[in-house]
């Protein structure tokens, strides 16, 4: 899975079924090969089905329509950094919503996971969190 493979789903009209898409890529990027948790992540997917692709769609069209970074993120992660979507927490959510910007758009949306913040805190960021 390359990275433009998947900013090119970010191009796609934001349906439910293209969210979905999306989403699915967005995972198989972010966790790579060794894809931990890959399970309860599909299955939390699973069980909450509509409110996960009525999220995904709103948090997309709000990338879309250049809403603020920290509104397109609400849409998908509580104030207290709970994902809405169960096993879908902050790290991910940065990561759908930077594809979700599609491969023409400036980018506006920038990954946050463990791996970006533990490279920040060396030089620019002291006080990055390095977990959750």
């Amino acid at each position: 899975m390359t990275r433009k493979e998947v900013f090119d789903l970010g191009d796609q009209a934001p349906t439910v079924a293209n969210a979905f898409q999306l989403f699915y890529y967005s995972l198989a990027w972010g966790l790579g090969t060794r894809a931990p948790r890959l399970h309860q992540r599909l299955d939390g997917l699973a069980a909450h089905q509509e409110k996960a692709g009525e999220l995904l769609v709103t948090a997309w069209t709000l990338v879309r329509d250049g809403a603020s970074t920290g509104e397109a993120y609400g849409t998908l992660t509580t104030n207290q950094g709970a994902g809405r979507i169960p096993w879908f927490g902050p790290a991910f959510s940065t990561k759908f919503l930077y594809f979700a910007q599609g491969s023409t758009a400036h980018p506006r949306h920038v990954i946050l996971d463990q791996v970006v913040s533990k490279n920040l805190r060396a030089d620019a960021w002291p006080q990055a969190p390095t977990a959750g």
